[in-house]
This record gives C-alpha cells, sequence and structure tokens, in this order.
C-alpha cells in the first residue's frame, strides 16, 4: 500500500503543545481546548497568535517528541512492505527562500532525530486542494491527517484515516474511521492489506 502521513497534528501532537505553551504565556485557561489554532482556543487576536508563534514555533519544530507509538508503527509498516510518504503543510515550507530552506530542513531532521522512516516527502500549500493533488500525483491508497477539511476534501480521491485530535471528535460520527492511537492505525491498515 501507499500511505500518505501528515506531521501536525498526526506525528506531532500540536494541540497538547498549544494548550500547555498557551496557558503560561497568555496567562489564562483555553476559552476552547478543543480549538484547531492557539487563536480560537485562547480568543486571542491575530497579532496575539503571531507573537505567540514567533516565540514558541521554532521550539516546537524541534523539541517537540513524535506521538506515542508513530515511529514504532511506521516502522512496522514499512517492514510489511508499505511505502510510507510524508505529505505536509508545514508552516513555510513551500517558501523558495531561506526560511524555506530552514523550516524543510528543520522538519527532515526532526523526522530522523525521532526515527520516523519514509520514503518520500512533499511540502503542500496550507489548503486540502493542494494535499488532494498531491496523494493524487502519488498515488496515495490511505492519508493519515488530522485536520477535517483536509480530510474531507480527501477523501475524494483515497480512504483517509482520521489521526486522534481534539478538533476532529465529530468525524466518526460522519462516517470517517477515526483511529484511537498508532496501534490502531496499524490494526487498520493491516486489515487493509488482509481483505
Amino acid at each position: 500500500m501507499n500511505i500518505g502521513i501528515d506531521v501536525d497534528g498526526t506525528l506531532m501532537d500540536i494541540s497538547s503543545y498549544m494548550l500547555e505553551k498557551g496557558r503560561r504565556y497568555f496567562q489564562r485557561e483555553p476559552d476552547d481546548p478543543a480549538a484547531f489554532d492557539v487563536d480560537a482556543m485562547f480568543s486571542c487576536t491575530h497579532k496575539e497568535r503571531t507573537r505567540f508563534w514567533m516565540r514558541h514555533l521554532l521550539r516546537y519544530c524541534t523539541a517537540m517528541p513524535a506521538i506515542d507509538g508513530a515511529a514504532e508503527t511506521i516502522r512496522r509498516l514499512k517492514a510489511d512492505g508499505h511505502r510510507i510518504n510524508i505529505v505536509t503543510s508545514r508552516v513555510y515550507t513551500t517558501r523558495s527562500d531561506l526560511i524555506g530552506i530552514l523550516f524543510r530542513s528543520l522538519l527532515i531532521r526532526w523526522l530522523k532525530k525521532n526515527g520516523i522512516a519514509y520514503d518520500d516527502i512533499v511540502f503542500c500549500e496550507d489548503t486540502g486542494e493542494s494535499k488532494l493533488r498531491e496523494c493524487q500525483r502519488l498515488h496515495v491508497d490511505v492519508m493519515l491527517d488530522d485536520k477535517p477539511d483536509n480530510l474531507i476534501t480527501i477523501s475524494r480521491a483515497c480512504r483517509v484515516i482520521v489521526c486522534p485530535m481534539p478538533w476532529n471528535r465529530d468525524m466518526a460520527e460522519q462516517g470517517f474511521v477515526r483511529a484511537r492511537d498508532w496501534d490502531h492505525i496499524y490494526d487498520l491498515l493491516s486489515a487493509d492489506t488482509r481483505a
């Protein structure tokens, strides 16, 4: 199988990071702990959001560990003969300047540091349509992602598995398969190959 895997919210727990750092930064509890971004989570302005990420983005990109079980599950999937494609819309990675080079290299280093094995990596714009085009180009059979808009769009071309984040809890009610954790992802993908 040809498997596509997102990064933020799939390999890295950006929700917990925003909650932990946001509580300290804004000095209050979140208004919506299940929100997709820090501006909705802490009801802050765009300017405050920008300041928050300016202070915390590099640390997030370098020091945040992979979600438990992700590296091991991906190694098992590769050992089973599956092709792993990282399909990410990580901020700044599509830029052609030095910032783009920096953020692409930071992500590649992070993947190596965390033992995430992969065959290919592609950097997309932050839209479901951009990820859909890359999934089609790579002939992805199954895409693992956390963002509801991406999942809905990508599902037009291939199977999707919802990686558990607070903002996608209702995806199962909409008929999508929502994994509990990386062991569950392995079971779901293994069931596909046995079927």
